[in-house]
């Protein structure tokens, strides 16, 4: 999927289906990215110590998501 999004929001790279977007929304994106395929697809060897990060990771991820969020709004397009 990240392959498929990146060309088209990397806010360096240019496209014809380029959406615009600023670094910060960018990096935003990317880490909500890896931290679904961390949780998706890393192992753990301690299930004490593997909450503990992903509890860690979730509050990342509120924040990420929030940025996105408002860059959509402010594109105009409800979230409801």
């Amino acid at each position: 999927m990240r392959n498929l999004i990146n060309p088209n929001i990397k806010p360096h790279l240019k496209s014809h289906h380029y959406i615009p977007v600023s670094k910060r929304v960018y990096e935003a994106y990317d880490e909500l990215y890896d931290f679904s395929r961390t949780a998706r697809y890393d192992g753990f060897l301690n299930e004490k110590g593997m909450r503990e990060q992903e509890m860690d990771d979730m509050e990342e991820c509120k924040k990420n998501l929030a940025i996105i969020k408002d860059f959509i709004v402010r594109k105009g397009i409800a979230l409801d």
